[in-house]
């Protein structure tokens, strides 16, 4: 997708690549693991869960998707489907740990527009609504592409995004049935 052209354009963007490939792998052995029972499978799922988070620590999120998978669409939501994914956990928490303490540690960086706090729930709403824009209709790409000065109600932009972002989830909810 257009969106994501930089890991074939720049040689320091292959970690993407290989995140998203040892992402899907860990995602493949998981429902590999799911299908058959065989704990050789789980194992291979966490060690490839590892390299993924290696790659790029935007591979995180992984072992809440690998439970909400366990829930829809695979349907065996249970204690036991909870227990069985503690070694992702562990390393989610870890990694995750580690990410952010070298981020934290790093001199030098300073994001641009950064939000405090109280205006984080409007950024999630704008940046929900421009990224699926983005990926519906990809028009004015750039690398980067900062957050509105004023986020706040407001702002007419961030009030139409959160409407955008309130249907969403709604229309998600509704679909549960």
């Amino acid at each position: 997708h257009p969106l994501t052209i930089e890991p074939l354009a720049w040689i320091g963007e292959r970690k993407t690549l290989l995140a998203g490939f040892f992402g899907f792998a860990c995602v493949l052995t998981y429902l590999q693991s799911v299908e058959q029972g065989r704990r050789k499978w789980l194992i291979g799922s966490v060690v490839l869960y590892v390299l993924a988070l290696m790659s790029k620590p935007t591979a995180i999120p992984l072992a809440a998707v690998l439970l909400i998978m366990d829930w829809w669409p695979l349907n065996r939501f249970t204690r036991k489907s909870i227990i069985e994914k503690w070694p992702f956990f562990v390393v989610m928490i870890l990694f995750g740990t580690i990410s952010f303490l070298s981020h934290r540690n790093t001199a030098g960086i300073e994001l641009t527009n950064s939000t405090n706090d109280a205006s984080l729930p409007l950024a999630v709403c704008y940046l929900v609504c421009f990224y699926l824009g983005k990926v519906i209709y990809p028009t004015n790409l750039c690398s980067v592409y900062p957050l509105p000065d004023q986020m706040s109600l407001g702002n007419p932009t961030i009030m139409l995004c959160v409407a955008v972002s309130i249907l969403i989830v709604v229309g998600l909810f509704l679909s549960l049935r």
